[in-house]
């Protein structure tokens, strides 16, 4: 803090007091015109002094307000909190971002700004950046008092107060658009495997389907073809040929399943294709009667 400058009076009146009780020097008297001379060369000198001290200043002053700009409209928020994590010192990018007036956020809580589910891990971060002089960084979800809310990356360092108590500077940045960014990659490398998987279960549903056909298939035609051999058989009783109709036709309907099975593979690769044909009605029927009354009896 700079001194109070005397007045001019004043200094003038404390001169001459110490020079009424400065000794007199002996010797003889030195010229009118030599000490005119000399005032004029002090007088000078105090002017250069003071022109010199003006522009230190004025550049001062300028170094200042360049200063007070670089901090109060820098693209993040600087926030000086005290040993009690009050807020001490605020930019105007920090206001911002926390939404209120820089002068009604002096002397609050930054716990208030933080959203309840990570107050916990703030208190904690707080806690170890008083512990040492080592740079530490966190992310935490700030809320504003609108309810609105945003991610922050915290860079935190502990520094001594007037009364030489532990305080901390932090440097606050919003990286919302980069963490949703993130997520969306992630989501995306995700989205990506889960079809990654789905196609490779469809392979493979399609090469299981594909072998159990192959293997449903073989007995089924060797029953179907001793089913029509024995149908040539001009001994068989009427009974006995009705049987062999109802296991032949339950055969044909068991590979027509199997080939239906199939289809469901074309229609997956969207290779379907539409046939409209005409359809026995009372043939189903009967066909489907067939078939249930063995399990009914």
């Amino acid at each position: 803090m700079s001194k109070k400058p005397i007045e001019p009076d004043l200094l003038r009146t404390n001169a001459e007091a110490q020079l009424a009780r400065a000794p007199e020097k002996g010797g003889a008297q030195r010229p009118a015109e030599e000490l005119l001379h000399e005032l004029q060369v002090h007088q000078v000198e105090l002017e250069m002094q003071n022109e010199e001290l003006r522009q230190a200043q004025v550049e001062l002053e300028e170094s200042r307000d360049l200063y007070v700009d670089f901090y109060d409209f820098s693209p993040v928020g600087y926030i000086t909190l005290n040993h009690e994590a009050m807020i001490d010192e605020i930019n105007l990018t920090g206001a911002k971002l926390l939404g209120m007036e820089r002068s009604k956020l002096m002397h609050r809580r930054f716990v208030l700004f933080v959203a309840p589910e990570d107050r916990y891990r703030w208190h904690l971060h707080f806690l170890a950046v008083l512990k040492d002089d080592d740079k530490k960084d966190s992310e935490l979800l700030i809320q504003r008092i609108d309810g609105s809310s945003f991610f922050a990356k915290l860079y935190c360092l502990r520094l001594k107060d007037n009364a030489n108590k532990s305080a901390m500077r932090m440097v606050i940045v919003d990286i919302t658009e980069g963490k949703r960014a993130s997520e969306l990659v992630i989501a995306n490398k995700e989205l990506v495997t889960a079809r990654e998987a789905a196609e490779a279960a469809n392979r493979a549903k399609s090469t299981f389907l594909a072998s159990m056909s192959h293997e449903l298939r073989t007995p089924l035609n060797a029953i179907l073809g001793f089913s029509n051999l024995m149908r040539r058989d001009s001994q068989l009783r009427s009974d006995q040929r009705d049987n062999l109709d109802i296991i032949n036709r339950s055969g044909e309907h068991l590979l027509a399943l199997i080939n239906d099975v199939l289809e469901v593979t074309k229609i997956e690769a969207g290779k379907i294709q539409l046939i409209n044909a005409p359809i026995d009605l009372g043939l189903l029927v009967r066909d489907v009667t067939d078939l249930m009354e063995l399990r009914a009896n």
